[in-house]
């Protein structure tokens, strides 16, 4: 930097610094996440005036229907409700959720848009889930909520005036608490509720500052690279073909991600694999440009045969340049020998993406 000579009259003021320095922030951390479905379907009785009104339709000739109207989300008629808990990493929380449907008899022949009665079916859900609820956590620390419900209503009158209502319902349910952090943060993603509710004994937990956190509950480690996969290709010198579609960890986290495969034989016979899990994903820098290597168990069934739970292995290969053919490798085996291994097929490069992720690990961080 050069040394300037200070000039008499008005000066510039001085500029207001703002580099990058270390900052403290008070935030909600969320020590878990996760979502979940319900689905229940029931026969309800149709209650009064309406039942009255649907035995006469139905006497005088008229074809009934249902239609089913679903509660605003959010709103007062879908809600949820912590019932208990249970400190612990994990610990257990029972949530009763509540929603109200509107189920609505129209006359499908001449107006189906004007009801002919409408009345309101309540459904409870009564969950228990196993989640990091550290003392002195309790229910206030429990935000939960209904993202979604969907409805429907078979078009027939049971015996005693009922209807058969099935009811979707779609959760959300996070463990929060105010704390101050000094962060380096990637996006977040919900875990799957995989966490079987086994009860957990009770301890007293030691006097501690800042709540215990749960580092192999939640947040799930990122992906290394990520894959999405639409093929549908012929190989010319075996003439099997291929179907196959894959999205592993999208969002670079492995939650969600899912992938099915069908081979079609030269005479016909159809192979398919449907996965059960994906238990470990692989990114590997190859000479020929990126691999990534799923592994888990699948079910097979068809022309190689019926398996079930059986372990399988599943590459990707994206190559550099367009006049490369990307490529895929499936080895599915129910003991030693494989019952399919595909032996890297070649793909169209618009059919097959392989791309790297930005990890915590590729970052290199200068500690004081």
């Amino acid at each position: 930097m050069k040394n300037f000579k200070s000039i008499k009259g008005a000066q510039i003021p001085p500029l207001t610094p703002n580099s990058l320095m270390p900052e403290c922030i008070r935030t909600q951390k969320v020590y878990d996440w996760i979502t979940d479905v319900n689905q229940y379907t029931n026969k309800t009785p149709i209650p009064e005036p309406c039942a009255t009104d649907v035995a006469n339709a139905i006497e005088a000739g008229v074809n009934i229907g249902f239609r089913c109207t679903p509660p605003t989300v959010p709103g007062p008629d879908a809600t949820c409700e912590v019932v208990e808990f249970t400190n612990g990493a994990p610990g257990m929380i029972r949530v009763l959720w509540t929603v109200f449907v509107t189920v609505t008899a129209v006359n499908e022949d001449t107006d189906p848009d004007t009801p002919i009665c409408s009345f309101v079916v309540p459904v409870q859900f009564d969950d228990v889930y196993m989640v990091c609820i550290p003392a002195p956590f309790d229910e206030n620390n429990v935000f939960c909520r209904i993202t979604a419900v969907r409805c429907s209503v078979l078009n027939t009158v049971f015996l005693g005036n009922q209807v058969q209502v099935s009811v979707t319902v779609c959760k959300d349910i996070q463990i929060e608490e105010e704390v101050k952090l000094e962060v380096l943060a990637k996006f977040c993603q919900p875990r799957p509720n995989d966490i079987l509710p086994t009860p957990p004994t009770p301890e007293e937990c030691p006097g501690f500052e800042f709540p215990p956190q749960c580092p192999n509950i939640f947040p799930r480690p990122n992906c290394d690279c990520q894959a999405e996969a639409a093929i549908d290709t012929n190989v010319a010198s075996t003439g099997f073909n291929y179907v196959l579609d894959a999205l592993i960890c999208d969002n670079c986290t492995l939650s969600q991600s899912t992938w099915s495969y069908t081979q079609t034989a030269p005479g016909g016979d159809v192979t398919t694999v449907t996965p059960r899990t994906i238990t470990s994903v692989e990114c590997n820098s190859l000479t020929a440009g990126l691999q990534m290597i799923v592994r888990g168990t699948a079910d097979v069934s068809g022309a190689a045969g019926n398996f079930t739970n059986v372990n399988y292995e599943l590459s990707f290969i994206e190559t550099p340049g367009m006049n490369t053919p990307d490529l895929f490798n499936l080895i599915v085996r129910p003991g030693m020998n494989p019952i399919i291994a595909t032996n890297d097929v070649p793909v169209p490069d618009d059919q097959l993406t392989v791309q790297d992720c930005l990890t915590f690990d590729d970052l290199e961080v200068n500690r004081p």
